[in-house]
């Protein structure tokens, strides 16, 4: 499974260097489907609450949020940090996702969960694969850029 994604040449799995890695996510969403969901039924696809954006309680198993959350061998979230920002016109809607995180298999981990083949061992998908579908994608590595003990320019490593 491709989940749209292209890695780039420099791509490196390893994380042997500091750095992040970075997805970057075209989705396009089916708007008229969504349109003829209820509240309750549209937010049990997002796992929240469409007045103020709560997370649900309890929460649906195939919900986003439910499905979209990665957790460590120890059972606690590892999040990412992530942005979307939603576009449209007469002919397309959709959410443009980025995403960073320093390890990659955490990312990978979030987007084989949303498709049902993730790490928790539940096979159910996402709901809002029911809705939508991502039709481009990359994952990029960003290197740290070192000169002697010093960082340069804006680059932190955090690992």
């Amino acid at each position: 499974m491709h989940f749209g994604l292209h890695p780039s040449p420099s791509f490196r799995k390893d994380n042997q260097e500091p750095g992040t890695t970075v997805l970057v996510q075209k989705w396009l969403v089916e708007m008229e489907k969504m349109r003829e969901l209820t509240v309750p039924e549209g937010e049990a696809v997002y796992g929240r609450s469409k007045l103020k954006g709560h997370k649900l309680s309890p929460l649906p198993a195939r919900s986003h949020v439910a499905r979209n959350q990665f957790y460590g061998p120890d059972g606690k979230a590892i999040d990412i940090v992530r942005r979307n920002a939603y576009f449209g016109d007469v002919k397309e809607a959709g959410v443009m996702f980025i995403g960073f995180s320093n390890n990659v298999d955490v990312t990978m981990g979030m987007l084989k969960q949303m498709y049902g083949i993730g790490p928790d061992g539940i096979a159910k998908t996402d709901a809002l694969l029911d809705f939508s579908r991502a039709v481009s994608g990359w994952l990029i590595t960003v290197r740290c850029i070192r000169r002697g003990v010093r960082e340069v320019g804006m680059v932190q490593d955090f690992s």
